[in-house]
């Protein structure tokens, strides 16, 4: 299944991180561990400092400061798309919920591509460009602490300095992308 949107939360009775993936014709549940989602975490996080982060800002310790207002601009961007977009209400199909046990990480031109799997092979992709990689790596590191899954929560220091721009409870604890 091709995923075109996706939504995250955080399921306290489960203590898993939740995601909805949807398409047109189908929408699938899938259940992320608190091993996995730190371990997507870190990798999406560290992908994200090499591909658009500055060698020598690095140096001068300037590097977290040029990610965060990266961050927060790519936040932006996507509240922007969600604001023009308009929402189909069909009925698509609900594939049964999933545990994942593996996603695999792959580069494109435009970002990242994101291969979801569980114990009988793979379940679902999604490209996401680079807004929407910040976006998706935001909401995993706010359910992280929302989830209380204790220290240390692998959250990067651009990350870490910009978490008042994702709102961790209330309404908008299940944000989506598309």
């Amino acid at each position: 299944m091709k995923f075109q949107s996706l939504t995250v939360r955080y399921e306290a009775a489960e203590d898993r991180i939740v995601i909805l993936g949807s398409n047109p014709k189908a929408e699938q549940i899938l259940l992320l561990t608190r091993r996995l989602t730190f371990g997507l975490l870190s990798a999406l996080s560290q992908q994200i400092q090499q591909t658009q982060g500055d060698q020598r800002l690095a140096q001068a310790g300037l590097q977290d400061e040029l990610l965060s207002m990266k961050h927060a601009r790519a936040l932006n961007r996507i509240r922007e798309a969600q604001v023009d977009r308009v929402v189909v209400s069909e009925s698509p199909e609900r594939l049964p919920t999933r545990l994942l046990t593996q996603i695999e990480i792959s580069d494109r031109p435009q970002g990242r591509l994101l291969i979801f799997k569980d114990a009988s092979g793979e379940i679902a992709r999604m490209a996401l460009d680079a807004a929407q990689l910040h976006w998706f790596v935001g909401r995993l590191a706010t359910h992280s602490r929302t989830a209380g899954w204790g220290n240390p929560i692998p959250v990067p220091g651009w990350l870490d300095s910009n978490a008042s721009a994702e709102p961790a409870s209330g309404k908008s604890s299940g944000r989506s992308v598309h």
